[in-house]
């Protein structure tokens, strides 16, 4: 595993301890549907042309374009993504510039 691959990682399993105020996941759902998400641990995504508010894909959107922007980071990521999967870095960020022109 290459260092930038181990401390990224590092920094998540610190970050997301039993114990950490941050380890938490919030999801705006019915009880019903929560239970089901729990029990099947799957947790379906919807199209955001069905959101009543689509601001928030904008702005995580808008987060990304600004830390792609940044070469450092965006090879650092790409790198990482490299080693997972060989190829796959090059076909993200394709869709995600293809994305970034709809």
């Amino acid at each position: 595993m290459q260092l930038s691959a181990w401390v990224a990682r590092s920094q998540r399993e610190a970050l997301y301890t039993p114990d950490s105020p941050w380890a938490r996941f919030v999801h705006y759902t019915s009880a019903e549907s929560a239970l089901k998400i729990i029990t099947s641990k799957r947790l379906w995504m919807r199209n955001t042309t069905c959101m009543a508010d689509y601001r928030e894909v904008q702005h995580g959107h808008e987060i990304l374009v600004r830390y792609f922007a940044d070469a450092q980071r965006r090879g650092s990521f790409e790198q990482s993504l490299e080693q997972c999967a060989p190829g796959s870095a090059i076909e993200a960020m394709k869709l995600f510039n293809q994305w970034l022109s709809e």
